[in-house]
């Protein structure tokens, strides 16, 4: 496995702030810095940290959570809104598997099983997916119209 994958498998970081922990000579395999991001993990080596062990779970959570309206499906935001995530108490490194954006509520998985994630994201697994939306009032047939061709929704800040 990518050693960016495998740090994130671990919970450190997400693949692309591994990368940066591997450029700044932050990760060794086996007691060696590695600063390759195409360095392979193999079975029985042991990855470090600023020489702390760093280890896949064994034991991951799931949880599934109603998401609220005004959150977020990210673990970091440049903005400082608020996420799903903080509404979930874990020591583990979840994240939530899908989007829903900023306004919307429904059901949300959070998870730090990656290979699950990618299994029910992932197009190649064809995992269906239905979404329901309900407006306040009954839309027409030309509106149905407008939405099978797309909608437009501006940028809200």
């Amino acid at each position: 496995m990518r050693i960016n994958k495998y740090l994130a498998h671990c919970g450190v970081a997400s693949r692309r702030k591994s990368e940066e922990l591997i450029l700044d000579g932050r990760i060794s395999v086996n007691g060696n810095l590695v600063m390759d991001l195409t360095f392979i993990v193999k079975d029985g080596d042991k990855v470090a940290l600023d020489e702390n062990p760093v280890r896949i779970p064994q034991n991951f959570e799931y949880h599934i959570l109603h998401k609220p309206k005004n959150y977020i499906c990210t673990n970091k935001d440049e903005l400082g809104r608020r996420s799903v995530t903080e509404l979930i108490s874990s020591k583990h490194r979840i994240y939530p598997v899908g989007r829903l954006d900023k306004d919307t509520t429904g059901l949300l998985i959070l998870t730090d099983d990656g290979d699950l994630a990618n299994k029910m994201l992932h197009p190649r697994f064809q995992i269906e997916r239905k979404y329901y939306a309900y407006t306040k009032e009954e839309l027409t047939l030309k509106d149905i119209q407008k939405i099978k061709k797309g909608i437009f929704l501006a940028r809200r800040e």
